[in-house]
């Protein structure tokens, strides 16, 4: 196991000098002379715990731990106190009262760090157990997607075989009209059957809404009113001599 890095800070030298001397043996120590110093350490590199005197000018104990938590939360935390109320330690937090003896710093020192691992090491169960649930979720998803598209197109197919559509649906043909009276003409008539009209190479076309002219196979002019057509198709008509 690698070994762990500890922040001490106290703003007395003589106690930040002998509480890292302490640790030095088994521990990696950066000893910080204020808060605003022991921030900067933390920003600039990765601590297991930091370990803060509770009363110093610059930031109170706590105050220091809560700013580092914000950019480091899982960096663990000891405090060190000579003050007897203990009233104002915030919760979680364990405090060792000064003076202390090495093994007394260490024990508590060794205690922080096995809860930290601990707790560090629950939080990565949780996080593995709640990927794998994600995980299993998803699949159940994907699975319950497939098996409602098979039920679309199983469905969709058996009622296309019970209501068959043919992919392309007949068009209306067009309508080709006596230029007198507007009537539909039977193919290859030569008379009007309403108005006994001979009809002649130019009549009138209706594909829908569109109106045109036809003759000798193919639609001549297009896009007339109806009346606009029948006098067209009448002139042209004479033209031709019919």
């Amino acid at each position: 196991m690698a070994t762990a890095r500890l922040l001490v800070v106290d703003d007395d030298p003589a106690v930040l000098r002998l509480t890292s001397k302490m640790l030095g043996s088994r521990y990696e120590v950066v000893a910080a002379s204020g808060p605003l110093k022991a921030i900067d350490f933390a920003r600039a590199g990765r601590f297991d715990l930091v370990l803060s005197d509770f009363e110093m000018p610059e930031m109170q104990g706590p105050e220091l731990l809560a700013a580092i938590h914000g950019f480091s939360p899982s960096t663990a935390a000891l405090l060190m106190s000579g003050n007897s109320d203990l009233s104002t330690i915030p919760d979680g937090i364990k405090l060792i009262k000064k003076p202390f003896t090495s093994e007394e710093l260490h024990a508590a020192v060794e205690d922080v760090l096995a809860s930290s691992h601990q707790l560090g090491a629950d939080l990565a169960r949780k996080r593995e157990h709640t990927t794998t649930l994600l995980e299993k979720a998803q699949r159940i998803k994907l699975d319950l997607d497939k098996t409602l598209q098979e039920s679309i197109r199983a469905r969709n197919h058996s009622l296309k075989l019970r209501n068959p559509v043919p992919d392309h649906p007949a068009q209306k043909a067009p309508e080709y009209l006596c230029i007198f009276c507007a009537e539909a003409l039977p193919a290859d008539s030569q008379l009007c059957h309403r108005c006994g009209k001979p009809v002649g190479p130019y009549v009138i076309v209706r594909d829908g809404q569109k109106v045109g002219i036809f003759c000798n196979g193919e639609v001549r002019i297009h896009g007339l009113s109806l009346e606009r057509a029948k006098a067209l198709a009448f002139l042209l008509n004479t033209i031709a001599g019919v």
